[in-house]
């Protein structure tokens, strides 16, 4: 994630004083860190972990820990999540595009019909886990 959130990954001992990625042990980038899952720790720590994350087919909708869920019906269900930085212009207040993710997960049922939801992560804080 670079600058976007924060400098460093939360578990990186510089989280809280790094100036820049280069202070870092662990710098945020896009995806998750060496190591990091949803399902098991450690487990994804920032939205940007999501980047690059596989669909949730075929079993259908996990839980937590990776168990589909029972629910009737939503074993038909798939799930596609998606994290990528802004556009120029796509946020205009928002001037450096480092400064922002656009986050989009789209499910899609047995039935054929999607539906796709979007929203936005911005910077608030470059050392605030």
């Amino acid at each position: 994630m670079g600058k976007k959130q924060k400098n460093c990954d939360p578990n990186d001992p510089a989280v809280y004083t790094a100036t820049s990625t280069a202070d870092c042990t662990t710098a945020e980038a896009l995806g998750p860190e060496p190591g990091e899952t949803r399902y098991a720790d450690p487990r994804f720590n920032n939205v940007n972990d999501y980047a690059g994350f596989p669909a949730m087919s075929g079993a259908g909708i996990k839980d937590i820990a990776n168990n589909p869920i029972s629910a009737t019906g939503l074993n038909g269900y798939s799930v596609t999540i998606a994290v990528a930085n802004i556009t120029g212009g796509e946020l205009p207040l928002v001037t450096n595009i480092n400064d922002a993710l656009r986050i989009t997960v789209s499910v899609s049922g047995p039935t054929g019909v999607s539906v796709t939801l979007q929203g936005y992560r911005l910077r608030y804080a470059p050392n605030s886990p």
